[in-house]
């Protein structure tokens, strides 16, 4: 059972309390008088204009732009996401060049670079709503799909900053950053209801309103979905050459949420459920049974900001108590030559709490010495039970806790030339402590069209409460030494440019070497005398490669974006080739501006080169998605979407991971089969409608 460790909320609480006594501020998301209310103009006028400019506040927890991020970053912007129908994160992020997608119908699991190891439920990207940890603690896990605790209604932008941000955010921010930052809050009352219906039985809907005046506002939102699914073919499963087909695809998801702010204080509140039906039948269950995985969130959070000495020194400080459940119930296959199945259940939930105080100070006028720094510490409980049905269940509670202080300081001892230099420590009461560092060299012509950028960081990942200690008695039993903290050097040059009106170009080149790997294998138990699932350090790894990336914004309406991946992953020792790891990715869209001053047509598309699955000799096959939609902000009074996902229709081949291997009996012999690739979505339509006002 998790505890009950109130004190300790309190005692984390105290130091917002104190801040927030002092003199008050004017809310962050609110126009100030005679400014421009972004939230009434189009974005792409804006930046046709002159008036705006995509910032990334993640990477270092205040606004930069992206000539100033000590990484290579991309934004998506709501006028994107609007245009091109996306209905989720994940769908958003197919959009980012050296990103790709691996749906497993579990989890939308992203990959960065080549790399994505198979059953990493994103564990080593941090995954933030407004600069706010959504990786529970029990597994790491961050969904980009419809778990998130945010609605994409809501979405301003989404950050995606590549390659390590240990120094800033500790464990976790490993390959990277995605974080989403919500709408702000325009004075006046606003409000919008939306509905969603397509194919596969999908309907769902969502609204929010929003309410402000010169030093207040409050925001808040509901959505829910309904996906019956498709009916689905797994080669992989066949007996005796008869492929088995599953309808056991659907899924059910709600969320909800308040944001507030007055004179400073901001106060948010989020929670969601996702129950996920699940037609690959992990861990030897019954094909189109009702297994199914349920996550559940609720996130609460309290910050406050001061500025002082004529604006040159940012105080802020927040507080924060979140919960995560997670639930899996299954129907094993019996392979003893009996009939029925047995149920199995593991439940898992994590509590944790903390508060971080941060100073953003200007020391020298004229950007010659910024400084940032940090204090945090967070406390977590975690417990879980796993057992089949009439056995005894097995119970793992565990709790530690974090401390961690960091510094970044930034210099433009040139009109050409910035240098940034950064550095956090972490102490884990239960795992290793470590020292992150961070460094970034940036030249740019005077003229801000042309610059570039050497970059340095080195970051890590603790293992989980998961990977460390869980056992259920059925499938999984933990190593019995101590897991090694995975760890990433990452070196990386960027060059960009903004060549003409409304280009931007940016091309990379990188290195990462990744040690002490941790993937899941299955052993032999001589206790059990059966087969167990086992988290161990296995791997050392590279990736290499270049990164092209472009957009292009036009006050007309023209929008485009393209990007390009070559990326070359090793496995430094072993015979393995890399798993799951395309070597090129590419990926391109279009807009139009308001056809007809109606309607933006849009397309874009995504390439997936060959990857190698756990099977030397098999590979999944290369993959081209196109997806269209077509957006009219306003007929008769309504925001209409007309989408379609996977026009060709081609399932992309998805590299399965060791739970979907079949155990089965056939004509009384007992049979081990590999699953080696799943069939990924089908042809999509939907429609979107809705009002905002």
């Amino acid at each position: 059972m998790v505890r009950n460790r109130w004190s300790h909320v309190v005692l984390f609480a105290l130091p917002v309390a104190l801040v927030a006594a002092s003199a008050p501020v004017r809310a962050d998301d609110k126009p100030r008088e005679g400014e421009v209310d972004l939230e009434d103009l189009d974005l792409v006028k804006l930046m046709g204009l002159g008036l705006t400019e995509l910032v990334v506040s993640g990477a270092a927890k205040r606004e930069q732009s992206l000539d100033e991020v000590s990484a290579a970053a991309t934004v998506i912007t709501r006028d994107q996401i609007r245009r091109y129908g996306y209905r989720t994160v994940a769908e958003a992020l197919r959009s980012v060049a050296g990103l790709y997608v691996v749906d497993d119908r579990m989890v939308e699991r992203v990959g960065v670079r080549g790399l994505q190891l198979l059953g990493d439920g994103n564990t080593r990207l941090l995954v933030l709503v407004d600069g706010a940890t959504i990786n529970e603690p029990w597994s790491q896990f961050a969904d980009t799909g419809l778990a998130i605790p945010i609605h994409i209604d809501e979405v301003e932008r989404i950050e995606v900053i590549r390659g390590p941000v240990s120094s800033v955010y500790g464990t976790n921010a490993f390959f990277g950053i995605i974080n989403i930052v919500t709408r702000s809050t325009g004075r006046g009352v606003h409000s919008y209801g939306r509905i969603d219906a397509g194919t596969f039985g999908t309907i769902a809907g969502n609204t929010g309103i929003s309410a402000a005046d010169q030093d207040q506002s409050i925001r808040a939102f509901a959505s829910w979905s309904h996906r019956t699914g498709e009916t689905v073919s797994y080669p992989g499963f066949a007996v005796d050459g008869e492929r088995t087909t599953t309808s056991a695809d659907g899924l059910k998801a709600f969320n909800g949420g308040v944001t507030a702010a007055s004179h400073g204080v901001r106060v948010q509140l989020h929670g969601g459920q996702r129950i996920r039906t699940l037609p690959g039948a992990p861990y030897d269950s019954v094909v189109d049974a009702s297994n199914e995985n349920r996550d559940r969130y609720l996130m609460a959070e309290a910050s406050y900001a001061r500025t002082m000495l004529d604006d040159s020194l940012t105080l802020s400080a927040r507080g924060y108590i979140n919960r995560y459940t997670f639930r899996t119930e299954l129907e094993l296959e019996l392979t003893g030559g009996s009939t029925g199945a047995q149920p199995f259940r593991s439940d898992a939930t994590s509590l944790w709490y903390g508060t971080e105080l941060r100073a953003v100070w200007a020391a020298m006028p004229d950007g010659l010495l910024d400084v940032t720094g940090g204090v945090a510490a967070e406390h977590t409980d975690t417990a879980s039970t796993g057992a089949v049905a009439g056995a005894a269940q097995v119970h793992v509670d565990k709790m530690f806790s974090i401390a961690g202080v960091y510094t970044e300081v930034t210099s433009q001892p040139a009109s050409w030339l910035s240098v940034s230099g950064g550095l956090r420590y972490d102490n884990n009461s239960l795992f290793a402590s470590r020292v992150s560092p961070r460094g970034a060299v940036f030249l740019h012509a005077p003229s801000k069209l042309f610059g570039g950028k050497l970059l340095y960081a080195e970051g890590f990942r603790n293992p989980s409460i998961l990977e460390s200690f869980y056992q259920d008695g059925q499938r999984y039993a933990p190593s019995g030494s101590e897991l090694r903290p995975e760890s990433i050097t990452a070196k990386e040059i960027v060059a960009w440019a903004k060549p003409v009106e409304g280009l931007e170009v940016r091309l990379s080149g990188w290195q990462w070497q990744l040690v002490d790997i941790i993937e899941k294998r299955a052993v032999y138990d001589p206790m059990a005398l059966a087969p167990r699932f086992q988290f161990q350090n296995l791997a050392d790894l590279s990736s290499t490669g270049v990164e092209l990336e472009s957009s292009y914004r036009q006050v007309d309406g023209w929008f485009g974006f393209a990007g390009a991946c070559l990326s070359k992953v090793e496995r430094n020792q072993g015979y393995e080739a890399p798993i799951n790891a395309p070597a090129v990715t590419l990926n391109g869209g279009v807009s139009t501006p308001a056809l007809f001053g109606q309607v933006h047509a849009s397309v874009e598309a995504q390439l997936i080169s060959s990857r190698h699955t756990r099977d030397r000799m098999t590979d999944a096959d290369a993959w081209l998605g196109i997806d269209t939609a077509l957006h009219a902000p306003s007929i008769f009074g309504l925001d209409v979407t007309l989408g379609v996902r996977n026009v060709l229709g081609t399932r992309e081949q998805v590299p399965a991971q060791s739970d979907y291997d079949r155990v089965y009996v056939q004509n009384g012999t007992l049979r081990d089969e590999h699953v080696n690739l799943l069939p990924g979505a089908g042809r999509e339509l939907f429609v979107r409608i809705g009002f905002e006002h």
